[in-house]
């Protein structure tokens, strides 16, 4: 299955041609487009539930810090009162958010532990 094209990328693409090249009008919309394609991204803020998540990424650090041995999602939901809210799939996500975070997999468990 190929991958779906960006309209960024077509823009790109479009100001390499020749034709477009030699004529300004053109070229001038294509940067204009770029332009509002940057205005755009500028101004995505987090959605509510990733300032959420990102509230616990401290909390996470930390219980990582004081494991000894790895964790699975599981145990470090159950670790602490701050994340009884998080489902699975929410504390995988924020576990692969966090740099230097080091994944082992034993016996098809994931287990998490800081480097």
């Amino acid at each position: 299955m190929d991958k779906k094209i960006t309209k960024r990328q077509v823009i790109t693409e479009m100001l390499n041609i020749a034709e477009i090249k030699a004529n300004e009008t053109f070229t001038n919309f294509l940067k204009h487009e770029l332009e509002l394609l940057d205005k755009k991204s500028e101004n995505k803020k987090p959605s509510k539930s990733r300032q959420e998540s990102d509230s616990l990424l401290d909390a996470v650090i930390e219980v990582l810090r004081a494991s000894e041995k790895g964790m699975t999602v599981t145990e470090i939901i159950k670790s602490s009162e701050d994340f009884k809210d998080c489902s699975t799939q929410r504390m995988t996500s924020i576990l692969n958010r966090i740099e230097g975070i080091k994944k082992e997999v034993i016996k098809g468990k994931s287990y998490y532990s800081l480097k």
